[in-house]
């Protein structure tokens, strides 16, 4: 299933990402201005594993002095979207309006 979310303390806008027989799959982010090489490297790092598996490793890491990152961000997200799909829905938070079409 499709996720979008809402990103909060960091310089991301949205995180995008499908999870998949619960593996995570096509993870990006949008908006503002992330860290490119760190934002690309959490998707390979996150492809094909067990989103409950990362959203545990991610958890509560930092960026600098703030009290959140992009990897705790995506975190949240994961475990967001699991208790969405759990629900039999999708994770939709933000502004999506033509940010989104090659989905």
């Amino acid at each position: 299933m499709k996720h979008i979310a809402k990103c909060k303390g960091v310089c991301s806008d949205l995180i995008a990402f499908e999870i998949v027989d619960g593996k995570v799959h096509g993870l990006k982010y949008y908006g503002g201005e992330p860290c490119p090489g760190n934002c690309k490297a959490l998707g390979l790092l996150s492809e094909g594993r067990d989103a409950k598996e990362v959203s545990e490793i991610l958890a509560g890491n930092t960026c600098g002095p703030n009290t959140t990152s992009c990897a705790d961000q995506f975190s949240q997200a994961l475990a967001r979207a699991l208790e969405a799909e759990a629900a039999g829905t999708c994770l939709v938070e933000g502004d999506i309006e033509g940010k989104f079409s090659e989905w």
